[in-house]
């Protein structure tokens, strides 16, 4: 983990365009908030001025009060996103934000995470601590000042095309946001044994660096065999370079695993408590913090290994299908307005007559298919990208994807 960094105050200029390698759109992080009697401080939350200041010159809210924040000691007030340029004239470490210059020279720990051949993949890189704040919810940041949490304020990236509050599910499904945080953020309590999520952190121990064809029940003894082959192939591998320099191990994985499998490739990269819960219920998650996935509720895939291994994180797990039959499936690519309606339907932009611009056969459809959004940090708008993705959105469609499972891939960076 990274160890957190003197914060200094920023001036920047919003006139540029960042640096020669351009990435994903990134989510600045929040002010932090005061914490409760008896926790210490870490940093002092910057000074911005108030939204009611005529004067002020940016649009940054003022640091939110005990009051504000902790009215009801179970629920946090839930703010707006942050704008990005904000986050540069606070305290915070900078954030890399993809189509935005970076203010200075880029610290090696957002470089691991940049595609040598500039590609942009993440939307933001950058400490938990800024990117909580971007979101809009820093009392997340105590978890990181108290030491009796596992929570650092280490650096990590937003993929391109993630919901909102990604980055806050993710952390929880490692293990690094306890159950009682997440209730205060959602409508609904967010419950999940101790003890499986302790099971399910780990790498199953049968495996080598070695692929091995194994049953999915003797990876997984709760597994049930639905529509799996009858072996998978499995593996763990070691993240290589003092960082886990994210294109050194892209490369690796191409050269080591992926380029003699042959055939139509399709990738999804989740946590480790994920793949155990799709080894029993081979269906996604549906709650109130993954409706906003851009085409709605469903099993996503993508053509790019490096979006699997953004949003597979660096403890994560890479699924590779191969060949997934979609024939006798009803499946629609979206494209165009079809695109752009359900993009704004799911992600909560505005709509006038949404029910005449229902894509055609979405009733029936089975599959869904197109391009992964890019985010106009300026503009705010999402816009078609250059990566593709394919989503099982009925039984069929699921089962498809579960009987083309070819191997799965344990990500270990541990030192």
């Amino acid at each position: 983990m990274e160890a957190r960094s003197s914060k200094r105050k920023r001036e920047f200029s919003p006139g540029t365009v960042a640096s020669s390698i351009s990435l994903p759109i990134a989510v600045p992080p929040l002010p932090l908030a005061e914490t409760e009697p008896g926790v210490p401080h870490s940093k002092t939350p910057p000074s911005l001025t108030s939204d009611n200041d005529s004067t002020s010159k940016s649009s940054c809210r003022s640091p939110p009060t005990p009051s504000q924040t902790r009215s009801d000691q179970n629920t946090f007030t839930m703010r707006d996103e942050r704008d990005i340029l904000d986050l540069y004239a606070t305290d915070y470490q900078p954030v890399w934000a993809a189509g935005i210059e970076f203010p200075g020279v880029i610290p090696e720990e957002i470089s691991q995470y940049l595609y040598e051949d500039g590609e942009q993949v993440s939307l933001f890189i950058g400490p938990l601590s800024s990117l909580f704040w971007l979101e809009g919810v820093e009392e997340l940041e105590e978890l990181i000042r108290d030491p009796a949490y596992v929570l650092t304020d280490e650096y990590r990236s937003i993929p391109q095309g993630s919901p909102r509050l990604w980055i806050v599910s993710i952390l929880f499904e490692e293990g690094k946001i306890p159950a009682t945080f997440m209730d205060k953020i959602y409508e609904e309590p967010v419950r999940r044994q101790a003890s499986a999520l302790s099971y399910a952190s780990f790498i199953p121990p049968n495996l080598t660096t070695t692929p091995t064809q194994n049953r999915i029940q003797d990876v997984f003894p709760f597994a049930r065999l639905q529509s799996f082959p009858p072996t998978i192939s499995c593996i763990k591998t070691k993240l290589k370079g003092k960082k886990n320099n994210r294109d050194e191990n892209y490369v690796d994985l191409m050269n080591t695993f992926i380029n003699s499998l042959g055939g139509n490739l399709l990738y999804k990269g989740l946590s480790r408590p994920s793949i155990v819960s799709l080894a029993s219920l081979f269906a996604p998650l549906v709650s109130s913090y993954t409706l906003q996935n851009e085409f709605g509720p469903g099993l996503y895939a993508t053509s790019s290994l490096k979006y699997a291994l953004d949003y597979a994180g660096p403890d994560g797990v890479i699924l590779i299908f191969k060949d997934v039959d979609f024939r006798p499936l009803v499946k629609i690519d979206l494209a165009g307005e079809d695109w752009r309606t359900t993009v704004d339907y799911w992600t909560g932009a505005t709509i006038s007559n949404v029910s005449e611009r229902v894509p055609a056969l979405w009733e029936r459809s089975d599959i869904l298919q197109g391009q992964i959004s890019v985010k106009d940090l300026r503009s705010k708008q999402r816009v078609p990208g250059p990566d593709s993705q394919v989503v099982g959105v009925s039984y069929a469609g699921l089962n498809a994807f579960a009987s083309a499972l070819h191997m799965i891939i344990w990500l270990d960076s541990s030192r």
